[in-house]
């Protein structure tokens, strides 16, 4: 059985709302940082690429989520390399 796959876009909303992955899921890094991350729900196993427009902000994220316990998060870098590498 394959892991659940998740698309985080960790830029501000405003920048979420200008163009992102299909389907990926809106949660900057402000709110990772303040703890009221809505990801309960998402198994600990699930593989998580996350990405905002750089990088810089996603390998931040990553830090908090493998903090978080979650196992299998990637840096995706950019919707762009995430529509390129991961949705082909």
């Amino acid at each position: 059985m394959a892991k659940k796959r998740l698309y985080i876009d960790v830029r501000e909303p405003e920048e979420f709302q200008s163009g992102h992955v299909n389907g990926a899921v809106n949660l900057p890094c402000s709110i990772l940082i303040s703890g009221r991350t809505p990801l309960n729900h998402i198994d600990k196993e699930a593989e998580l690429i996350v990405y905002c427009q750089s990088g810089k902000r996603s390998s931040f994220a990553i830090q908090i989520l493998k903090q978080m316990g979650y196992s299998s998060v990637i840096n995706g870098i950019s919707a762009d390399y995430v529509n390129n590498n991961y949705l082909t």
